[in-house]
């Protein structure tokens, strides 16, 4: 896997996260990949920064001048919250790595819990369905570069709306199923990580202690919503 990098997508307004994003991945990866941090304006000694500075409507557009300052073709493509919270399992992973080939875009690293995705031909994983969900999950994948770039180019808006038009150009999407390649702090249906609708996770300050991270609640506030 000597051709992947590891973006961490994020922006000057969730700068508080990258120094646990960067203790986990280390503690829990400690042999990780070159790390870049994609952000607007701010700068992170932790990460290589990489910034070009759009309005959130034109998402796409920063993250695609982004890609083409790296010179890696595949990438981790992971949102700022996604906190590791168990060691990578790197067979696992090196499986993901050997499948994004020929027509397959990415491998999407949340467990598979839709009844419509498919078998397929690769033992532990399945592929994406016509009408499966999340066919475009932007929140951890293992990604072809190029293919990703080529789908950023599709549409200039956010992340949220290029997710909801689910258009791939055709490619094949597949899924990890039942063993995990990377774990992170609330991985799983229905859940996104250690913030949403723009607040924490309740359940945030007990992971935190858990690892002896200190980090500052106070400026989003908490969700308690389930």
């Amino acid at each position: 896997m000597n051709d992947l990098a590891i973006v961490c997508f994020s922006c000057d307004k969730n700068d508080e996260v990258w120094p646990t994003f960067m203790t986990c991945l280390d503690k829990y990866w400690p042999n990780h990949p070159v790390t870049y941090l994609f952000t607007e304006t701010l700068n992170s000694p932790l990460m290589k920064t990489i910034n070009h500075d759009f309005p959130l409507d034109e998402w796409t557009t920063r993250i695609y001048l982004s890609l083409e300052d790296i010179p890696e073709s595949k990438v981790i493509f992971i949102c700022d919250d996604c906190f590791l919270d168990d060691y990578v399992n790197l067979d696992k992973l090196k499986q993901c790595y050997d499948i994004v080939k020929d027509n397959v875009a990415y491998v999407n690293l949340e467990l598979s819990f839709d009844p419509r995705d498919l078998d397929c031909e690769y033992p532990g994983f399945k592929k994406k369905g016509p009408d499966s969900s999340f066919r475009l999950s932007l929140l951890c994948g293992l990604w072809d570069k190029r293919k990703l770039m080529d789908i950023l180019y599709l549409k200039e808006c956010s992340p949220w709306r290029l997710e909801g038009a689910q258009h791939m150009l055709n490619y094949d999407i597949y899924q990890v199923d039942k063993v995990k390649a990377l774990s992170w702090f609330r991985d799983g249906p229905k859940q996104c990580g250690a913030k949403y609708s723009g607040r924490w996770a309740k359940e945030l300050p007990e992971f935190l202690a858990k690892e002896g991270i200190e980090m500052d609640l106070t400026k989003k506030g908490f969700n308690e919503e389930e």
